[in-house]
């Protein structure tokens, strides 16, 4: 009677898993689990990557109940080899029966007790045939059956017209699978936004639509924070640019309005000098405020506008005076492009001051390009009357010289000095890293 009454159970279990439901939710465990608990249903394979457990919880969920089913499986396999008799194969008491009862209880761990909300949708009207316990929890669903036999795509925000489902048809059958974030409405009203991914299988010659929906609401709300926080932050940058630009021009200008009250000419030429240099400073701040990337200019730019700048500020002056730029388009940061952009507007005038007296003809070039090493070189060059003979730049009193040679030493520049025709000065450094100010 006891071998009776197991053999019966064994029969049922048999009986049960056959039925086409069961066999429809065995493809929803994954090969790599499969192949660890050495579960060989051809329903499997393929499917480990639309079902999408990846909670180490669940996971170590799935051993320990595999581990339990396992020990039972194992106790009706002796129970069927102590009888010894010849019979059981001929019932259907098999290694099959044994794997089919597995097969129902991963069945039942990883299709209901997904953390992803999972439906079985019929390809061709795309009407929902079963979901799990998440996707009545998601959905916000008084049980089961209200999510059943709808088209799952008139769940979200914005359904899909018969165009957009057709492509998706056809990127399914092209490319094995369809992905993309989408914004649901629960049955209560609510939003929330779901990452879906769908594959079609065929079951029995039946093409069925096997979605997983993970709800990433949380996620997209931290990344529109962040967004708007990001936003607010360029805001913040570009007004802060854009005041000190404005300070500079006021400081330029008041200077301008204070060489009204001055007669004397070399002060004149000390403010125009004045005027220049935070001019220069302005300009990297205007190019800025007005550049997508607040923390680099592309400096090639900025020479030019320099350029122009300094060549309207002396006017007829410099008529007779060519400018070349031979600049590469290098993007360079507000550390570096400050002292860089004072280097040049300090030689650049110096040269419009000095290197051509008398209107005399000539030009004055710019060169920047980066070197095999990644480091900057610079020079600024004229063919003028030179540097007079028997004076040391680096010694020399002029104010213009000396922030060269500061600014040189903010850069850690090596600096090249030639003065065989016209006057030539070369700077090779790297990029200044940012550092806290505080």
């Amino acid at each position: 009677m006891v071998k009776a009454g197991r053999l019966e159970t064994i029969a049922s279990l048999q009986s049960n898993v056959v039925k086409d439901r069961f066999v429809l939710l065995t493809i929803l465990v994954s090969v790599s689990l499969a192949t660890i608990y050495q579960i060989e249903p051809v329903a499997l394979l393929g499917m480990g990557c639309v079902l999408g457990i990846g909670s180490t919880v669940l996971v170590e969920k799935l051993i320990r109940l595999l581990q339990a089913e396992r020990q039972k499986i194992d106790e009706n396999s002796q129970l069927v080899n102590d009888q010894n008799s010849p019979d059981l194969l001929g019932k259907g008491l098999d290694e099959r029966s044994i794997k089919a009862v597995r097969d129902q209880r991963f069945r039942e761990v990883a299709f209901d007790e997904s953390a992803d909300a999972i439906f079985l949708v019929d390809a061709e009207t795309l009407l929902t045939l079963d979901c799990n316990h998440k996707a009545v929890e998601l959905y916000e669903a008084e049980d089961k059956q209200q999510l059943m036999h709808i088209e799952g795509h008139r769940l979200q925000r914005h359904p899909f017209t018969s165009a957009e489902l057709a492509q998706i048809s056809s990127e399914m059958a092209t490319l094995g699978g369809w992905s993309r974030e989408l914004e649901y409405v629960t049955l209560k009203g609510n939003l929330f936004w779901g990452s879906l991914a769908a594959k079609q299988i065929q079951i029995s010659g039946r093409p069925i639509n096997l979605v997983r929906i993970t709800d990433v609401t949380q996620r997209k709300r931290t990344e529109e924070q962040l967004r708007i926080s990001l936003y607010e932050k360029e805001l913040l940058l570009k007004e802060i640019h854009h005041r000190v630009k404005n300070n500079l021009h006021v400081i330029a200008n008041l200077l301008d309005l204070q060489t009204e009250y001055v007669t004397d000419e070399n002060l004149l030429d000390l403010f125009a000098d004045s005027q220049t240099r935070i001019q220069a400073m302005a300009l990297i701040h205007e190019q800025l405020y007005q550049a997508k990337d607040f923390g680099h200019i592309d400096f090639s730019e900025y020479i030019h506008r320099l350029m122009s700048n300094l060549s309207f500020s002396w006017g007829d002056q410099m008529r007779s005076v060519q400018t070349i730029i031979e600049a590469d388009p290098i993007q360079i940061n507000l550390d570096t492009a400050i002292p860089c952009g004072l280097l040049i507007n300090e030689l650049v005038t110096n040269a419009f001051k000095h290197a051509f007296p008398g209107g005399r003809a000539g030009c004055v070039k710019i060169q920047l390009s980066r070197c095999p090493d990644q480091k900057l070189s610079l020079k600024i060059q004229d063919d003028g009357i030179g540097f007079p003979s028997g004076i040391d730049w680096q010694s020399s009193a002029s104010l213009g010289l000396k922030l060269v040679q500061i600014l040189a030493r903010q850069l850690k520049a090596s600096i090249h000095f030639d003065c065989h025709y016209g006057t030539e000065m070369t700077f090779t450094f790297s990029e200044l890293q940012y550092r806290p100010r505080i």
